[in-house]
């Protein structure tokens, strides 16, 4: 109407949606083009909650007093995995940060019988604890093993004992 840009909100009821909408001039005066940029405000709202969370569970991840990390079983040696993900306790409690690598390679003085374990919850889902020695550290570890997000990926948390 006056030829300057508009920003709006516009709801509509059919589709359940809110809509903000900015409308601006387009070309040469004359004929009366008009430019439109819709966002789908209901997403982006629905959006801010998942990212409050995600916010919130990677603060808890990286401040967390027990170590934790994400590995996934290596295709070709189905009794070691490579770390996906770890926090910043468990670089303090192993001493090393090992991110795309694997147990085996890292010298992780892990046994067979805790490989096995592993490998058992990656192939059957369901949750392990134990308590292990690690000797190139000299340190005894609780530890709790759980199936991750997708077949063949496990989630340790471990504690200093």
């Amino acid at each position: 109407r006056t030829g300057m840009p508009e920003r709006f909100e516009h709801r509509d009821d059919a589709a359940g949606r809110t809509y903000e909408v900015h409308a601006f001039p387009l070309g040469q005066p004359g004929p009366r083009l008009v430019g439109l940029i819709v966002r789908d405000i209901d997403a982006r709202r629905a959006q801010a909650p998942a990212h409050d969370n995600k916010v919130r569970y990677q603060t808890l991840f990286e401040r967390m007093q027990d170590g934790c990390c994400i590995c996934e079983q290596v295709a070709d040696d189905p009794v070691d995995f490579r770390y996906l993900a770890t926090n910043p306790a468990f670089e303090r409690h192993a001493g090393r940060a090992p991110m795309g690598r694997t147990m085996r390679a890292m010298g992780m003085a892990v046994d067979d019988a805790v490989m096995s374990t592993y490998a058992r919850v990656a192939a059957t889902g369901t949750p392990e604890s134990f308590t292990t020695h690690d000797p190139s550290l000299d340190r005894w570890f609780d530890v709790e093993v759980d199936a991750a997000d997708r077949p063949g990926r496990i989630c340790l948390t471990f504690r200093d004992v």
